[in-house]
């Protein structure tokens, strides 16, 4: 039985890429951990692919299951882990060398359900040097503590976890994270919620955990592609992300009751990309008049009518309360492609 279970979903990914991935897992400086890879109903050459990879090292498992998302291959990984703790890799990007190590060495030092480390941002193809950093820094949430992480992953509003080291930030991904395994299999992720599945997951812990530690130091490498979720057309992101917002306020509603403006900010955000990635959008087919209409009327339903509260409206950021006067004056339709330049 492996100290650490490293699991990786894998969907049609670009070989060349995993191949990179796969390489970061061999040169962690802590070796003791075993790979778990599964593959969510790839194409026929990404299955042959992690099947190669079994020859190269015999730490690595492999399970082959019908496509259902990457959720479900992150909890069907997590219940077949065997180790004491669990940290999550997407195949397409890059563990840095000391990141398991020193993930063990501060779970430890602080008896932490989970260690959150930060993310630096690349290119396909691109390398990234991280400068080591002796003296690590980190804070620790407890139950007493624990609504200031809770409003980070919301709104993601603290200079020092967005400015790590200059190159990275405090994601709200599920990557660049040490948990205990016990802790990760009684947190599943959401199935079935392709959007703001990350911070569901994320709040989750923060209501289930009793200490959560976040180091001041990058352990991963994030590849940005144009197909990412985030810029990606669904079609119907508006209803995602109403049952997305649902969910939050279901399972924090405590949090939320206090802390309206949080939530309110976090909405203000994904409105935003309802209107920038879904509306204006070359694939969606609505007339720029039926756009501009369905705006008012998202404005005037839950949860988005939040915003419409004069309370609210005033304490948001210079660039939302500007976005959400476009909105209602049906201006966004010709400003909004101008700004972001579509």
């Amino acid at each position: 039985m492996a100290v650490v279970s490293v699991i990786i979903p894998v969907y049609n990914v670009n070989c060349e890429y995993m191949n990179r991935c796969m390489e970061s897992l061999f040169n962690q400086t802590f070796k003791d951990v075993e790979i778990i890879i599964i593959d969510d109903g790839s194409n026929e050459e990404t299955a042959a692919f992690c099947d190669l990879q079994k020859s190269l090292d015999d730490r690595i498992r492999v399970f082959h299951c019908e496509n259902k998302g990457v959720s479900a291959a992150r909890n069907y990984g997590t219940e077949l882990a065997t180790g004491d703790y669990i940290m999550y890799l997407d195949s397409d990007d890059v563990l840095l060398p000391q990141a398991i190590s020193e993930g063990l060495q501060i779970i430890k030092e602080t008896n932490s359900d989970m260690v959150i480390a930060a993310v630096a941002k690349t290119k396909p193809g691109e390398s990234v040097s991280i400068p080591l950093q002796e003296n690590k820094q980190y804070h620790i949430y407890t139950k007493e503590n624990m609504d200031d992480l809770r409003s980070y992953f919301l709104m993601t509003n603290r200079t020092e976890y967005k400015n790590v080291k200059k190159y990275g930030y405090i994601g709200r991904g599920p990557c660049a994270r040490l948990i205990k395994s016990d802790v990760a299999k009684n947190n599943p992720f959401p199935v079935g919620q392709p959007l703001g599945e990350d911070v569901l997951w994320n709040m989750q812990f923060t209501n289930k955990c009793s200490n959560i530690c976040v180091v001041l130091d990058i352990w991963y490498c994030y590849v940005i592609y144009e197909s990412s979720s985030m810029r990606k057309y669904y079609g119907n992101r508006e209803e995602i992300l109403c049952r997305y917002a649902e969910l939050l306020k279901k399972e924090n509603a405590a949090f939320i009751k206090e802390n309206t403006l949080c939530y309110a900010k976090n909405l203000a955000m994904e409105f935003y990309t309802v209107v920038s990635c879904e509306l204006l959008s070359e694939k969606c087919p609505k007339t720029s008049k039926e756009k501009r209409h369905i705006v008012k009327e998202y404005l005037n339903k839950e949860p988005w009518d939040v915003l419409n509260k004069k309370e609210m409206y005033r304490k948001l950021s210079y660039k939302y309360r500007f976005f959400l006067f476009l909105c209602r004056t049906g201006l966004w339709t010709f400003v909004l492609p101008i700004l972001i330049g579509k």
